[in-house]
């Protein structure tokens, strides 16, 4: 895996600009994240985060990336409802967790190996958000951040039960804990949202290697302030100044006003 992999500004259509970027960080020696623009559509976009560092966390990532986009294009066509495409991206990212469990069975340098998954379909005037794990999707309208997405994590957990704040979970030591994945079991928790698409608004995915190390007003800020491509440099390189203690993946979309 590519330490840094990155291309700012990949489109400027007339329905969206994005932009994205994986960086390896301060401290890892490995990228365990992968991510996925379906350039050609521009209406899926996925980021993974793989676990098990010398156990081949960026494995499992890339695998959970190639079979849920190769599924996505043998399967989805133009002319599928929402619901039809939901339920597509959903066989494939159940084949991809049933293919890393194999994989981990199978061959031992890959034992233990999971990842998260987080991805977002833009279709003409609804958004589907799709999650397993603590990678994050966010939302921007109106200059406000809204996270879409809830972690399936120990951390989020405690925050539900009123046992810590947001505050403390930001802090807390446990925070990587995660309580679903692809690879660790076949049942796992995947949650699924919808959202009307607004002229404007942003989308951004990321790996807990931003959400981890920035706080989401920091978010708001550098997004609200900047261009896309600089927003996204930004967001890196202030990731990298609290720490960069883990992988650094992201995906931000602006939508434009012609498409909605």
């Amino acid at each position: 895996m590519v330490s840094l992999f990155a291309n700012y500004v990949e489109s400027r259509g007339d329905y969206l600009i994005y932009s994205s970027v994986s960086d390896i960080g301060n401290i890892r020696k490995l990228n365990e994240d992968d991510f996925f623009v379906d350039k050609e559509h521009e209406k899926l976009f996925i980021v993974a985060d793989g676990m098990g560092g010398h156990k081949a966390g960026d494995v499992a990532s890339r695998m959970a990336i190639n079979i849920v986009k190769n599924h996505y294009y043998e399967k989805v066509n133009e002319d599928m409802t929402l619901k039809e495409i939901e339920t597509e991206l959903l066989k494939g990212i159940d084949l991809a967790n049933k293919s890393i469990i194999s994989a981990s069975d199978k061959f031992e340098h890959l034992q233990n190996m999971g990842t998260t998954i987080n991805l977002v379909f833009i279709s003409d005037n609804k958004i589907l958000f799709i999650n397993v794990g603590d990678s994050r999707s966010y939302v921007i309208v109106h200059n406000e951040l809204r996270q879409m997405t809830v972690d399936h994590s120990l951390v989020e957990e405690l925050l539900k039960t009123g046992k810590i704040n947001e505050e403390e979970a930001y802090n807390h030591p446990q925070r990587n804990i995660i309580t679903s994945c692809l690879g660790a079991k076949l049942d796992y928790k995947v949650d699924i949202y919808y959202l009307d698409a607004e002229d404007k608004m942003k989308i951004l995915l990321c790996t807990d290697g931003l959400s981890n190390l920035l706080m989401k007003d920091e978010i708001n800020e550098i997004i609200k302030n900047n261009e896309i491509e600089q927003a996204v440099q930004l967001l890196v390189n202030s990731a990298k100044e609290n720490g960069g203690f883990d992988n650094i993946t992201l995906i931000l979309i602006d939508l434009q006003e012609k498409r909605f």
